[in-house]
């Protein structure tokens, strides 16, 4: 048995990006550490370490070990896991925070899943909160309902219900998993009270979903086909929810069907699945599935390859077309050429516009029309090959790479002087120095943590970037992902097209520092002091003492190769 959440610890409350933490260390087993998770969630590190402080106050409060974080802001767990998955699935909205938004999903979840009326008494108490608070919620759900053709029926006697084809209530249940709550993520299964409410609304439980997605794995053996992860996870969840809304009598209308050659995987699959369930085969059920399968594109299995060198001549071909429109030639950007081949093959496959929205897609629209033009213009090349259109937000991630391919191609012209700012250790920092150089040509005259950036007031600065807000210390600043990806690359593109820099030249060739001035010191410690401990002794506190001078934190590592390898150790 699994121990038990301490219900009267109002604080013991687990919020969702807590639950995502967790989920991520132990089902995935995510190594980035503090700086992953910052990153992901757009965060600072500090509040990802409070996050694992309250994720060990839960462990506790459970009588389980806590999480180990090791010097390099990697996360570890050496409890036992089942326990941890137990912990997670066994939650409830009592012990689960929900924000604002989510309280609105769930309860248009209830909506969604009733088949008759659904008073405000019995919906406050699934979620754990006032009536008074779902009355407030409920304008907002109603106008997200009403966006999907659904509408609320209010009856005084009776309660709230849901008036509406079953295709847009799946077509809306579908859109809320994947898209709102992710709860579909290729390559783990997520486990928090949204996956356990859509499993209890519709009556099923976690071991009938494992054998429907052992119905469809039977399937593309029998049809030598193979679902791309995402599109296999999408599927397995909408039989999941077919199947809940079959059992209640609810059954997608019949309409004029999808492309032919999908309605006999439809069949077959809805067949097994049916017969096993004890359902009906409705002829509007299989025309329904066969428009969902329309747009999971499965690839024969014995075209592994094939499909592979599809995705890359493709990519070519869309390249190729870009470069001619926009006139500029980024048929040689390698860099380009695999990230638009990364992003084919984890997102094009995939029907559901399930692409978070990003900050940095508003900038390319804005100020790169060119390129949004010219990419929507060559999509043709990419929906033909995956037989559906693609979103103006999936568009805007297409270009997005188009634009940094621009701009590599444009050159390092801005030689700036950079300050880089980081609210954790020192491997924070060296993510971000190093994606620097590789993408810059800048000269970075300091990196210090965040509790130091108000020394940076009145300096000879063109720029200084943070992987935190520096709104407190009254700065002027850029603050970017420990990543650097193409988002970050361009919103320094563009803000260094802003300004003139302070140094319009190269940066001096040679840079002064702890380091380079031991390397000139060592031999002459070599010459005048024989003994190896006492060498070894002066060049440490040596190394210490010109590393306080230059404001510099000395690196504590391996001992150099000369105290190491002395005369007496070699054969």
């Amino acid at each position: 048995m699994f121990p038990h959440i301490l219900r009267d610890a109002g604080k013991m409350a687990m919020n969702k990006r807590d639950s995502d933490i967790l989920n991520d260390i132990i089902s995935k087993g995510e190594n980035g550490g503090i700086p992953f998770f910052a990153a992901k969630y757009h965060v600072s590190e500090r509040t990802i370490r409070n996050d694992l402080k309250a994720i060990d106050e839960i462990l506790s409060a459970n009588r389980l070990p806590p999480l180990t974080v090791r010097p390099d802001g990697s996360i570890c767990y050496y409890g036992d896991k089942k326990a941890i998955l137990g912990l997670i699935k066994g939650s409830d909205f009592y012990r689960y925070k929900l924000s604002k938004d989510e309280r609105q999903i769930a309860f248009s979840l209830i909506l969604l899943f009733s088949s008759g009326f659904v008073t405000l008494a019995a919906a406050s108490e699934k979620l754990f909160v006032s009536r008074t608070t779902l009355i407030n919620d409920l304008e907002p759900v109603k106008r997200l309902l009403r966006s999907r053709n659904l509408e609320v029926e209010s009856h005084p006697n009776k309660g709230l219900r849901l008036l509406g084809r079953e295709r847009e209530r799946r077509r809306c249940i579908m859109d809320i998993i994947l898209t709102r709550l992710g709860l579909s993520s290729a390559g783990a299964k997520q486990y928090n009270p949204f996956s356990s409410m859509i499993l209890s609304l519709i009556g099923r439980s976690e071991q009938d979903r494992d054998v429907i997605e052992q119905i469809i794995k039977a399937e593309e053996r029998k049809n030598n086909l193979r679902f791309s992860d995402s599109a296999f996870v999408s599927l397995a969840c909408y039989l999941t929810v077919a199947i809940g809304r079959m059992r209640t009598g609810n059954f997608a209308e019949d309409s004029p069907g999808p492309a032919k050659d999908r309605v006999p995987l439809a069949r077959d699959l809805l067949a097994y699945a049916t017969d096993y369930f004890s359902l009906p085969l409705r002829e509007g059920e299989v025309r329904f599935l066969g428009e969902i399968l329309a747009g999971f594109s499965p690839a024969h299995t014995g075209a592994s390859y094939g499909n592979a060198v599809e995705i890359q001549v493709m990519a070519t071909r869309f390249i190729q077309n870009v470069s001619r429109n926009l006139h500029i030639d980024l048929t040689s950007d390698f860099t380009f050429y695999t990230s638009l081949e990364k992003h084919l093959r984890a997102t094009l496959l995939n029907r559901f516009d399930s692409l978070p929205q990003n900050s940095a897609l508003e900038l390319i629209r804005k100020n790169y029309p060119d390129v949004m033009r010219i990419t929507k213009q060559e999509l043709p090349i990419l929906e033909n090959y995956v037989h559906h259109r693609i979103s103006e937000n999936e568009l805007s991630y297409l270009a997005m790479h188009i634009c940094a391919a621009i701009e590599r191609k444009r050159g390092n012209r801005k030689h700036a002087r950079v300050a880089v700012v980081c609210s954790g250790g020192v491997g924070t920092s060296e993510l971000l120095v190093e994606r620097l150089k590789q993408r810059f040509d800048f000269q970075i005259v300091a990196v210090m943590a965040a509790h130091n950036a108000d020394t940076l007031k009145n300096t000879d600065l063109d720029l200084i970037l943070s992987t935190v807000s520096l709104k407190d210390y009254g700065l002027d600043f850029l603050q970017v992902s420990p990543f650097l990806d193409d988002a970050d690359y361009l919103k320094i593109c563009k803000y260094l097209d802003s300004i003139d820099p302070i140094q319009s030249v190269p940066p001096v060739a040679k840079r002064y520092t702890s380091a380079g001035l031991m390397q000139r010191l060592r031999p002459l410690v070599a010459e005048y002091v024989a003994e190896a401990p006492k060498a070894a002794a002066l060049d440490a506190g040596m190394t210490k003492a010109i590393a306080a001078y230059f404001g510099e934190t000395p690196r504590r590592g391996a001992a150099p190769l000369y105290q190491l390898l002395t005369p007496d150790k070699i054969r």
